[in-house]
């Protein structure tokens, strides 16, 4: 009875959502975005319900600055974290995981995440 429920819920929440692909680490990871929610589905069997911060974490090619990268890119750099990657808050008007996608693309980034809260709750 609950794998039918599960699967029900499942369904439903698939009509009312958008489907988005994160290229990411070189592994392409689904993504439903149902109003401001994001759900990671097929992650070790489990799903993950998480929000967007609005931000990135962006890992640059050494020696490019993420002050002009951030100018070029609608980007406002924040930190710098002690891992060498750099937190950014994302200035323009389009989905975090577009944005994300077209950054991966560069040559200038290694890598490119968005920086997601975890709801956490009862399951």
């Amino acid at each position: 009875m609950k794998k039918i429920i599960t699967f029900c819920s499942l369904f439903v929440s698939l009509l009312n959502s958008e489907t988005f692909i994160l290229h990411s680490d070189k592994r392409e990871i689904k993504i439903l975005k149902e109003k401001d929610n994001y759900y990671f589905y097929g992650l070790k069997n489990r799903s993950y319900k998480v929000k967007s911060s609005g931000s990135l974490i962006i890992e640059l090619q050494q020696g490019i600055d993420p002050k002009q990268f951030g100018k070029q890119h609608s980007l406002e750099f924040i930190r710098t974290n002690s891992t060498g990657t750099h937190i950014f808050k994302n200035l323009s008007h389009k989905d975090i995981i577009e944005v994300a996608n077209q950054l991966q693309l560069l040559p200038e980034t290694i890598t490119v995440n968005p920086n997601w809260k975890r709801s956490r709750g009862l399951k």
